[in-house]
């Protein structure tokens, strides 16, 4: 069983770059702060585990390929859904855990609605099973 240290993360190109980013920016802080006696000894330790948790993500990941143009007809992991849900349409994009981001309509395809969502296709309905049951509604699937 692989550790959570070389577990495979899926993430798409611009999280990649997103990614690659907030490290360099986070590498420029902690050089600023690093033998700075008035700096707090907590903040520091957070912000080098936020570092080693995107060092471990940049390590392990691998890129969402999306499927050949002849079967993007489904839901897999890469798309971007457009959904109906309870009469309010919206766009949700299936993730890799890291990139995970709901008001950005970042879905992980681990989540509850990520894995109900796979496989779909336009015109199919799943319905969450919750506290509240919520049918969603496939009007769209594209990669982008």
């Amino acid at each position: 069983m692989a550790s959570l240290d070389s577990k495979k993360v899926y993430i798409t190109r611009v999280g990649l770059k997103n990614f690659q980013g907030e490290l360099k920016r986070l590498y420029e802080i902690r050089r600023e702060k690093v033998g700075n006696p008035e700096e707090d000894p907590d903040e520091v330790l957070l912000l080098n585990q936020k570092i080693e948790e995107i060092e471990r993500v940049l390590k392990n990941h691998e890129i969402i390929k999306f499927p050949s143009k002849n079967k993007r007809d489904a839901v897999q992991l890469g798309a971007t859904v457009t959904v109906e849900v309870g009469g309010h349409t919206s766009d949700l994009t299936i993730v890799g855990p890291p990139e995970v981001n709901p008001p950005l309509g970042l879905v992980s395809h681990e989540s509850p609605v990520g894995k109900a969502l796979l496989g779909c296709k336009v015109g199919d309905v799943v319905t969450l099973s919750s506290t509240i049951k919520m049918p969603y509604k496939i009007k769209k699937v594209f990669y982008s």
